[in-house]
């Protein structure tokens, strides 16, 4: 068995369900010992000696199933903090794939759409996939993949494609923020500024040519 001093370090390290390879001290330069990150454990194999290594978590992640249909409005939203206490392990991925673990504490979750929700005055349940498996990461069943707040802040509006943007402009304060996600989005955001003129509009990124143009005519 590999002593778990030369390689479980590297595995806590990784991303829950990725592996990575990495020299294996003493048993030659090249890298030949596998180490992963799995739902229940950390594991090892050295491909060279052939020897591997385990240590089971004492609180394994419950591999989240995909929900069974989309499409649907969220039955109970939930502060995603609670979900997290009850599976710290589910919302890793998303978390470090999105960049929005310092912004955890202005999230929601539904459990029976498996989607983290943000914060939102438009009504329009644009939705964050928590498994990893759906087609579509971002999703409204509304159909305008949008998310608005304070858009009537005296400071104006910053309006963003780019969901960390969002989240820190709501975390500040200092502006209104619009997040857009499609077209329908981008009329549901310009039908929103028509009805609040900002002072000022900040334009962030991820945003299309077509909206930038009817932005700036605003």
């Amino acid at each position: 068995m590999i002593e778990p001093r030369l390689w479980l370090s590297t595995a806590k390290g990784l991303p829950c369900g990725q592996s990575e390879k990495i020299q294996h001290v003493g048993c030659g330069q090249r890298p030949s010992l596998f180490v992963k990150n799995d739902d229940d454990c950390y594991f090892c194999y050295c491909h060279r000696c052939r020897q591997s290594g385990r240590v089971s978590k004492s609180n394994p992640r419950v591999k989240q199933k995909l929900a069974p249909k989309t499409g649907w409005y969220p039955k109970e939203i939930i502060p995603l903090v609670d979900a997290i206490v009850s599976e710290p392990y589910n919302f890793r991925e998303v978390f470090e794939r999105n960049r929005i673990t310092k912004y955890v504490t202005h999230l929601s979750y539904a459990k029976d759409t498996q989607r983290i929700y943000f914060p939102d005055e438009s009504d329009s349940f644009l939705g964050l996939d928590a498994t990893g498996q759906a087609n579509a990461r971002f999703y409204a069943p509304t159909r305008r993949a949008m998310a608005a707040y304070n858009v009537g802040c005296a400071g104006g509006v910053l309006i963003t494609g780019n969901l960390p943007q969002y989240l820190e402009a709501v975390t500040l304060g200092v502006t209104g923020a619009i997040l857009v996600m499609n077209k329908e989005g981008e009329k549901a955001a310009l039908a929103a500024l028509s009805e609040h003129p900002p002072s000022k509009l900040f334009m962030m990124d991820y945003l299309s040519d077509r909206f930038t143009r009817s932005l700036r005519a605003l």
